[in-house]
């Protein structure tokens, strides 16, 4: 039985309402990881407008995602905090972007996170090796004499206002690497590895906290980035 037109033509436009959500499945996600319709800081705002931007911005969150399911629960309250310290060091750039031009920009610093975050490994993993976090990477070897050697890499992620490089041993006892040189250094950093993350603490009183650069620090907790590190000397 042959339909009137008007239910010819309604019945086209229900096909064609499906094929094009059919299409609009397949089609990749190009825009941001959220909602530009409720944008409300300048850097939001600044991956809304630039198509670059956002799907960095997309590629990241992905990672983001991929990450928190590689993790036990408080590894990924430690990734949480940490990513959450990203974006406000990403706001602090963007808000000084013309007084500091010679750090890294939007696109580079969102390129970096998500290669951090792809490079994060589940737990399991023993003492020696990579762990690194927004700030920086500790690596840890095994030496000759027994003995661990750490070495910290740490920035602050906005600007590098403190930088900290700093090479020290430590001994496990009962768990625990416990710093025992450089002097200045012994017995204040206490690190422990647990759920998959190596943290790093600094046990002396806050007056006597150990410093580097304009209020710096190695503390902190880290996630393992890569394979054993080689044999120290």
């Amino acid at each position: 039985m042959d339909l009137p037109p008007v239910w010819r033509h309604f019945g086209r436009m229900i096909l064609s309402a499906f094929v094009l959500a059919a299409q609009a499945a397949t089609l990749p996600h190009t825009g941001p990881s959220f909602d530009c319709t409720a944008a409300m800081t300048a850097v939001e705002q600044a991956v809304c407008d630039d198509p670059e931007l956002s799907r960095l911005d997309d590629a990241m969150a992905a990672e983001y995602a991929r990450a928190l399911r590689k993790l036990s629960r408080p590894a990924r309250a430690a990734l949480i905090k940490d990513q959450r310290w990203f974006l406000v060091s990403q706001r602090e750039w963007y808000a000084n972007r013309e007084r500091w031009k010679d750090f890294p920009d939007l696109a580079s610093r969102f390129r970096s996170r998500t290669k951090f975050l792809a490079s994060l490994q589940a737990g399991g993993k023993g003492w020696t090796g990579r762990w690194g976090n927004l700030a920086g990477v500790v690596t840890i070897r095994q030496s000759d004499d027994g003995t661990l050697s750490i070495q910290f890499s740490t920035a602050q992620p906005a600007n590098a206002r403190w930088l900290c490089d700093v090479d020290v041993r430590g001994r496990l006892e009962r768990g625990r690497l416990t710093i025992s040189s450089p002097h200045e250094i012994a017995g204040r950093l206490h690190i422990t590895l647990e759920d998959g993350r190596l943290i790093v603490r600094d046990t002396s009183p806050v007056q006597d906290f150990y410093s580097c650069g304009m209020n710096g620090s190695v503390t902190g907790d880290y996630f393992a980035i890569g394979g054993p590190a080689r044999s120290g000397r």
